[in-house]
């Protein structure tokens, strides 16, 4: 069976850019552009990564509030703007890395790589156990 990665990325020259470039490495690719969009492939499609830029998650609160408990979090790769901080304010719960854009394709694969080696490895609790980043609690 075939990998499968969840492009959430606004912009739409880039989503399509990644899909392709996941496609040839033998990923099954699903794009989203909205943040109830990407809920509903998370959950439908259960990919092992999620790519996301992080403009894609303004509120995130309202995110989890929505999305409740049902769903399993596939390994995060999070896309940050350049010279930002968000990495220090997102809460995402399974950030496994982040990387800053522009990101160049040779590192995005192997940061995907190493997520979805996570995510294998640790039965889908990637958040719980594997995260790279320091992400601070909601608390």
């Amino acid at each position: 069976m075939e990998p499968v990665v969840l492009i959430a990325v606004v912009n739409e020259t880039l989503r399509e850019a990644y899909g392709l470039l996941f496609a040839q490495q033998g990923y099954r690719v699903v794009t989203s552009s909205t943040v109830l969009q990407c809920l509903h492939k998370v959950r439908w499609t259960a990919p092992e990564v999620l790519i996301i830029d992080e403009e894609l998650w303004d509120g995130w609160e309202g995110v989890l509030a929505i999305s409740g408990e049902d769903i399993s979090w596939p390994s995060v790769v999070l896309l940050t703007p350049q010279g930002g901080n968000g990495r220090d304010m997102i809460q995402l719960p399974p950030v496994v890395t982040c990387l800053e854009r522009p990101v160049d394709f040779e590192s995005l694969i192997e940061e995907v790589t190493e997520a979805r080696r996570i995510f294998l490895y640790t039965g889908g609790r990637a958040a719980m156990t594997q995260s790279r980043v320091a992400v601070p609690s909601a608390i």
